[in-house]
């Protein structure tokens, strides 16, 4: 699907399957499909390493062991979109800090793992906090 999950307001031009949330350091996970897996996963998949607010950044690390597990093909670039939101309005993104100037359509995901062979990514994320 095109529209964004966890009912925030906008769409995406790239098509998502799963998408997760951080909120109140707890993880949240919404699928475009039926996974089972990913429920039994969700914590080990996407991990919330530290979260540091006077830097405005948080940590995550991605297990992509646990990601093949419930299909992911590793030939394939893992795309990823990194937003921050606020009463289900986007506030900044990290491929265009304004995504709400255009309708809060987001242009693009970053691909983490084109032409790489690992068993996690640990990714650090500042984009602006939003409580």
């Amino acid at each position: 699907t095109y529209f964004l999950p966890f009912n925030i307001k906008g769409a995406t031009d790239h098509w998502w399957e799963v998408a997760y949330m951080i909120k109140n350091q707890n993880i949240l996970t919404e699928s475009t499909q039926d996974l089972p897996e990913l429920e039994k996963y969700k914590n080990q998949i996407l991990q919330l390493i530290e979260i540091n607010p006077e830097r405005a950044e948080i940590t995550i690390k991605i297990n992509t062991e646990k990601l093949k597990e419930i299909g992911w093909c590793n030939r394939f670039p893992l795309y990823v979109q990194i937003i921050t939101v606020k009463d289900e309005i986007i506030t900044d993104s990290f491929n265009d800090p304004k995504p709400y100037e255009n309708s809060n359509f987001l242009v693009g995901a970053m691909p983490v793992n084109k032409f790489l062979d690992y068993n996690s990514k640990c990714i650090i994320i500042n984009p602006h906090i939003v409580n």
